[in-house]
């Protein structure tokens, strides 16, 4: 992958993606130095689409990592 598409990754993520992504059990984030986060799926192998919208795979995480349940909580 491209270094110029991984910073657009970075950079521009759906809600979906977030909302969706972030919390499934085939879905890993990881944080860039500077915060940002990239989302990939297990599935794909890859980074999630930048226009992700609807995933057919969508499969909830049984325990979500502590910085999302901070988030959910108002935390965060």
């Amino acid at each position: 992958m491209s270094i110029d598409r991984l910073e657009k990754l970075l950079v521009n993520t759906s809600a979906f993606a977030v909302s969706h992504c972030m919390t499934c059990a085939a879905g890993w984030t990881r944080t860039a130095g500077d915060g940002k986060r990239v989302i990939v799926c297990l599935l794909d192998r890859e980074p999630v689409w930048q226009d992700m919208t609807e995933c057919d795979r969508f499969e909830a995480k049984e325990e979500l990592p502590l910085t999302l349940r901070r988030s959910a909580a108002g935390r965060g």
